[in-house]
C-alpha cells in the first residue's frame, strides 16, 4: 500500500497510489504453543518411564499451518525456531537421556523433520536446562531455519529412585522459549513463552511377607506340666520329638520324701531326678556318668 508525499503533483517519480487489480489486504495471524498436556502417565518397579510433549507455530489459519503450510507460497519468511527447553524434574526422579524433534516447513504441503539428542546443563539439577538454539543453522549447527510455520516434540526419560513418593500424580512442567525475527519482538506481539505440563505417577510394588522355617538342633528342652490334672493321675508326661531325632521326656510329681525318693532311684537312669521333674536326655545314652550331672 502506498500514499503519496504531497497532494499534488506531475512528475511520475512522485506519485503513489493503490494498485488497480486489488483493492483489500490480508491479515494474517500467528501464535506459538506447548501442547497438548497434561498427559498422565505410570511407571512400576524399577523401569524407566519417557514423558513427550509437543509444540508449534501456526502462520495463518489455526491448526493447518504448521509445517507445511507455506501461507506465502512465492516468498521465504522466517518466523521463529525453539530456542531454549525448561523442565522441572519430577520428585524422586533421575534424568537419563533426552531427545529433541523439529520439522519445518520446506514448501507447499511439504515438511522437512530432523531429530537430535539433547543434554541439560546440569542433569541433576531440580530444573533442567536445555539450550535448542546450538541446533540451528545460524548458530553452527544441522537444523536449517524454517519458512513460515513449524512444529516437533521432545521426549524425556527418568529414572525412578527409592525416593519417590508411591501413588501420588507427580508434576511435570515445561517452559519453552522461541528466538523470533524483529518484527516480532515489539510490544502488542504474541509471546514467544510457552508453558506445559505432564503428570507422572509411581505404582510402587506390593509385598508379601513370609517367614521362611528354620530349624536347628535342640540338645535339651523342658516341658513342664505347671499343675497336675485332678482328674488324672497325679503322674502326667509329655514327649517332643525334635529334629536330628532329639526329643524330650518329661515327667511331672509331687515332692517326694526321701524314702520315696530312694525307691525311684532305680527309675531315673539315664534321668535327672529333682524334687518335682525328671527330664530325660537322649544325648546323655553312651553313658550313665552323665546322667546326674546338672543342666
Amino acid at each position: 500500500m502506498f500514499k503519496r508525499r504531497i497532494l499534488k503533483t506531475s512528475i511520475p517519480y512522485r506519485q503513489f497510489s493503490c494498485d488497480t487489480f486489488s483493492g483489500n489486504f490480508t491479515y494474517v495471524g500467528y501464535y506459538f504453543s506447548v501442547c497438548c498436556g497434561p498427559d498422565f502417565t505410570t511407571n512400576d518397579q524399577c523401569n524407566q518411564v519417557s514423558v513427550s510433549e509437543s509444540y508449534y507455530l501456526s502462520v495463518g489459519n489455526c491448526c493447518t499451518n504448521y509445517s507445511g503450510g507455506n501461507i506465502f507460497k512465492n516468498e521465504y519468511r522466517h518466523w521463529a525456531y525453539p530456542e531454549r527447553l525448561e523442565v522441572v524434574r519430577p520428585p524422586g526422579y533421575l534424568y537419563k537421556d533426552a531427545t529433541f524433534r523439529y520439522t519445518r516447513t520446506a514448501g507447499s504441503s511439504s515438511s522437512q523433520g530432523y531429530t537430535a539428542s539433547i543434554s541439560p546443563v546440569d542433569p541433576n539439577a531440580d530444573t533442567l536446562v536445555f539450550y535448542l538454539d546450538t541446533l540451528f543453522t545460524n548458530n553452527g549447527g544441522g537444523f536449517p531455519l524454517s519458512d513460515d510455520g513449524l512444529n516437533g516434540w521432545w521426549r524425556i526419560t527418568w529414572q525412578p529412585t527409592c525416593h519417590v513418593p508411591a501413588s501420588e500424580w507427580l508434576p511435570i512442567n515445561y517452559k519453552l522459549e522461541l528466538a523470533t525475527i524483529d518484527q516480532l519482538a515489539r510490544p502488542g506481539n504474541y509471546s514467544p513463552v510457552e508453558t506445559g505440563r505432564d503428570s507422572i505417577k509411581y505404582e510402587a510394588p506390593r509385598l508379601q511377607v513370609s517367614g521362611v522355617p528354620q530349624t536347628a538342633p535342640i540338645r535339651t528342652l523342658v516341658l513342664r506340666v505347671a499343675k497336675p490334672d485332678r482328674n488324672r493321675s497325679p503322674l502326667s508326661a509329655s514327649v517332643s520329638i525334635f529334629p536330628a531325632g532329639l526329643f524330650v521326656y518329661t515327667r511331672y510329681f509331687p515332692a517326694l520324701s526321701p524314702a520315696k525318693r530312694g525307691r525311684l532311684s532305680g527309675k531315673c537312669k539315664h534321668t535327672q531326678c529333682t524334687a518335682g521333674f525328671m527330664r530325660y536326655h537322649p544325648c546323655h545314652r553312651r553313658s550313665d556318668k552323665h546322667t546326674n550331672s546338672q543342666h
